[in-house]
């Protein structure tokens, strides 16, 4: 989760009194996860008949040790691709058709090709 602070708000000063342990949300490891064939090959067809398909990294390709297989998958398919800011190094920069960033902070091209993509087919990328 990214709590994204205005600086103003950053920067001012507060009284705070610590009242306790603070519950965490569960880990859940998914390292170890295989999507069904059937599922694969749905994913598969969307994303052949997209007119304009671009691929979204987001933090769960780093959480299920899936970097290589996602950025092998981009270069044979060809497909332009854009990461969260949990995504952010599951894919190398240098990647052909890697457009960067994506959201506030990101790059124009990435933001575009997102909003342009006209799909919403997200595979380990919880969508809030």
């Amino acid at each position: 989760m990214l709590v994204d602070v205005p600086r103003d708000i950053l920067l001012a000063e507060a009284e705070f009194t610590f009242s306790g342990p603070v519950d965490t949300l569960p880990h859940t490891d998914v390292s170890d996860a295989e999507p069904a064939k059937t599922d694969l090959e749905k994913v598969l067809a969307a994303l052949y008949a997209a007119k304009r398909p671009v691929l979204l990294a987001g933090g769960g390709i780093t959480r299920s040790g899936a970097s290589s297989e996602v950025t092998d998958f981009c270069k044979n398919v060809g497909i332009p691709a854009a990461s969260t800011l949990m995504g952010l190094g599951s894919l190398p920069s240098d990647l052909p058709h890697y457009l960067g960033l994506t959201g506030m902070h990101g790059h124009k091209a990435a933001n575009l090709a997102i909003a342009a993509a006209r799909s919403d087919h997200c595979g380990g990328k919880p969508l809030q």
